[in-house]
């Protein structure tokens, strides 16, 4: 697997909390910063086959309702089989390949480095249709604070 672009992952976490951190918000605390570290991978099954990922931040770490920033790699023919969240948005970004991606049965080809936003109550699912490991990013916001719908 070849790493993530530091210049890209660093400017997407960097834009994705300043857009959702609320101005009077501030960390807790020992400064954290999450990288990506395959190591630390852990195998999971969401309905789509096995995929590949961690949290990088998780809600403990901030005073918004941030759920989580998680890291990950899909291997061809692999994905995120379609679920629905009814407490929580989130938004995956997909970095070095397209990938398939499926929001309220409407499918589109993601080309390598967008990212697709899936709102509250909607079904989405994705899926790797290329021949590559797919890396992306996935960050999920909470109506309430720490209160997901994993």
């Amino acid at each position: 697997m070849r790493p993530f672009k530091t210049l890209f992952l660093f400017m997407v976490i960097a834009l994705l909390v300043c857009a959702v951190t609320a101005a009077n918000a501030e960390q807790k605390g020992k400064p954290y910063f999450g990288r990506t570290d395959t190591a630390k991978f852990r195998e999971v099954d969401y309905g789509g086959g096995t995929v590949y990922e961690m949290t990088l931040l998780d809600s403990e770490l901030m005073e918004t309702n941030i759920f989580y920033i998680k890291s990950g790699i899909i291997p061809p023919g692999c994905g995120i089989g379609e679920h629905t969240h009814k407490n929580m948005e989130e938004m995956y970004i997909v970095s070095n390949a397209p990938a398939e991606f499926t929001v309220d049965g409407e499918t589109a080809l993601l080309p390598a480095n967008s990212s697709v936003l899936c709102p509250l109550g909607s079904s989405h699912a994705l899926y790797n249709n290329s021949g590559e490991t797919l890396e992306w990013l996935s960050l999920a916001v909470t109506k309430v604070k720490g209160k997901g719908d994993e």
